[in-house]
């Protein structure tokens, strides 16, 4: 069926408007110069092939291969356990007992009380508590919390069941934090948390494409933190109120999301800025895919590689999941030091956006790439002082109307004239020949700005050739041509 739709829209777009893609400039063919998605100058045609392959290719790549090798053949190892005994003898001699049987799967702790087994429990420290009988014919009681994951929960009922019944023991299972109505799987912390770090590293692509004249990174701040907080708003608004996944701690979520957002989107904004649209890839693998195994959301962290187990505390996503899973079936417990994990992801990501900063601004001095700050049409008009800063930045000023011509990069095609940079060092406005003297001048248009040919800015689709001198009286700029004529003086009135 979405083979034949999709083409059925496509023409059906081309036949209305023309165009197959919305919005895309014309193209005759695929040597032609065209915008580059990351801000930068145009790369060459085999450039952009190979790009358009590894992309994708690299995603793909990453996804099934990381899931794969992570998730492929689970096997328990090393489970944290409790055992609790009667007495201290009782308890030794028990995991003396299960140790040749269950060694390699569970790692067998010692404890001395039930209330302890269950501290332990609610901290996440241990995946479940073995109570031995403590009178003769009784039986034995197995505490687990499905919210910390019902497959690690499924496992110690399956595998303790069979050791009760070698003893010849009933067993009884408790649920210490059973999970909600609206979270039978368990799942719902991981898709929160996955939520607030995409978020955070894909508003750093969309700049990186869409904005590419915020190049300082007091720039983004402003930006970055908004786009926090109204997501960790959106996300919290729409996982719990309108789908019911998350019940309760508004506040707290919400802190904990803009926080997570922010944090990402500085580590993530580093490399962007540096390496473009292709640091999309390294970033969500390491901000992302590493951190779906090491979060315990999917599958238990018992039951992945152990190199999973490493990343755990240190990959933001697991500090994530950690986090909403805390705040919604252990009161909090380890809230400091997740959000501490996230914070220092944070700080390493304003450390090295600083310090592309400098780098960025290094190569505009060399007249590379996109100068580091490109000024927005209409700035105010730059002193003698400013001027020479400018020049020393690859930017030669322009004093009609404060305006600000922009240099090309070294190695950059050039079509026409320089005009003025309206809006960003992106894809600029359409330049169009000037339709009074072809090849003298040209005009840039775009939709709410004043329309320039050369240097001189102009009112109406006429540049205001007169003459000899380019430019002409400001007062014939907006006169059609075919309406040129001269008028004939007026009488005084006596």
């Amino acid at each position: 069926m979405w083979t034949l739709a999709a083409p059925a829209l496509c023409l059906l777009k081309e036949r209305r408007s023309g165009h197959a893609i919305p919005a895309a400039p014309a193209v005759d063919g695929p040597g032609e110069s065209l915008p580059a998605l990351a801000g930068g100058p145009a790369r060459a045609p085999r450039t952009r092939y190979v790009a358009v392959v590894l992309f994708p290719l690299s995603i793909l790549v990453a996804v099934v291969g990381l899931m794969g090798a992570s998730m492929h053949k689970p096997e328990v190892r090393d489970m944290p356990v409790a055992v609790v005994g009667a007495t201290e003898q009782q308890t030794r001699q028990a995991v003396e007992r299960l140790e040749p049987s269950l060694g390699a799967m569970f790692d067998l702790r010692p404890v001395d009380s039930v209330r302890e087994a269950t501290a332990q429990l609610t901290d996440q420290k241990v995946a479940g508590a073995y109570v031995l009988p403590t009178a003769p014919g009784g039986g034995t009681e197995l505490l687990t919390a499905s919210a910390a994951g019902p497959g690690q929960q499924t496992i110690l009922r399956s595998v303790f069941q069979q050791v009760a019944e070698k003893q010849d023991m009933a067993l009884e299972t408790t649920d210490v934090r059973p999970l909600t109505g609206d979270d039978t799987m368990g799942s719902n912390s991981l898709y929160v948390a996955m939520s607030w770090i995409m978020t955070g590293f894909l508003i750093m692509a969309v700049l990186r494409g869409g904005a590419p004249e915020l190049r300082r990174f007091r720039q983004y701040l402003p930006l970055l933190a908004g786009w926090a907080v109204g997501m960790a708003v959106w996300l919290w608004f729409l996982s719990d109120v309108l789908i019911g996944a998350v019940n309760g701690h508004a506040g707290v979520l919400i802190g904990a999301g803009a926080a997570t957002v922010f944090c990402v989107a500085l580590a993530a904004g580093a490399f962007t800025r540096t390496i473009g649209l292709a640091a999309i890839v390294p970033v969500m693998i390491v901000l992302m895919l590493l951190g779906v195994p090491a979060s315990g959301g999917g599958l238990p962290i018992s039951m992945v590689p152990d190199i999973f187990r490493t990343l755990q505390d240190v990959l933001p996503l697991p500090a994530a999941v950690d986090i909403a899973r805390s705040l919604v079936y252990f009161d909090s417990t380890g809230l400091g030091g997740n959000l501490l994990t996230i914070a220092a992801w944070g700080g390493a990501g304003l450390v090295l956006n600083l310090l592309a900063d400098l780098w960025l601004a290094h190569r505009a001095r060399q007249g590379k790439g996109i100068p580091a700050e490109v000024p927005r049409a209409g700035a105010p008009r730059q002193g003698r002082a400013g001027r020479r800063r400018g020049a020393a930045r690859g930017r030669r000023p322009d004093r009609q109307r404060g305006r600000l011509l922009t240099r090309a990069p070294i190695g950059a095609r050039r079509s026409g004239p320089a005009v003025p940079a309206l809006g960003g060092a992106g894809p600029g406005p359409r330049s169009v020949a000037c339709p009074t003297r072809p090849g003298q001048g040209r005009y840039a248009e775009a939709k709410g700005s004043r329309r320039t040919c050369g240097r001189r800015p102009v009112r109406g689709s006429v540049c205001g050739h007169q003459g000899d001198r380019h430019g002409g009286a400001r007062r014939n700029a907006a006169i059609s041509p075919a309406s040129r004529r001269r008028r004939p003086p007026r009488r005084r009135r006596r």
